[in-house]
């Protein structure tokens, strides 16, 4: 079960890590190329049928291109205080819970096991019935070989 926990952390950690990634470059990434990208959005065929269905499309995505410029031209010069500390936060994130489960998981396996009830007797008082027991057994016996 640890091993699984810990996968299990591993990988959340390389998609935090991967995600974190993309993030850095969209906000490090220039204006220019958004600019070309505005230039070929309207020979790119999944925005024509889409615009043929929704007219209006083509617009909007150019007016979403023209402020992801004018975000980016400012946002690139922070990308790195922004993004760190994000990805700081969700590896400590995934290392908490991780150990929290661990802890939880051998807590639970080291809890005593539930035994079979007993009789309220006392042990002394239980090895005196064995022993009264074990008298009259004998008896038993001793009366059968007479």
């Amino acid at each position: 079960m640890l091993f699984a926990i810990w996968i299990f952390s591993a990988l959340a950690l390389a998609l935090w890590s991967l995600a974190a990634f993309g993030l850095f470059r969209l906000l490090t990434l220039a204006p220019a190329d958004l600019a070309e990208m505005g230039a070929q959005l309207s020979q790119w065929p999944p925005v024509l049928a889409l615009e043929r269905w929704l007219p209006g499309t083509l617009e909007f995505l150019r007016q979403m291109l023209d402020l992801l410029q004018a975000t980016l031209s400012w946002t690139g010069d922070i990308a790195l205080w922004v993004v760190v500390p994000l990805w700081l936060g969700g590896v400590l994130l995934a290392i908490t819970g991780s150990a929290l489960a661990s802890w939880l998981t051998l807590l639970l396996q080291r809890a005593p096991q539930a035994t079979p009830a007993r009789a309220s007797v006392p042990e002394a008082e239980d090895q005196r019935n064995d022993e009264k027991l074990d008298d009259g057994v004998a008896r038993v016996n001793r009366q059968q070989d007479r």
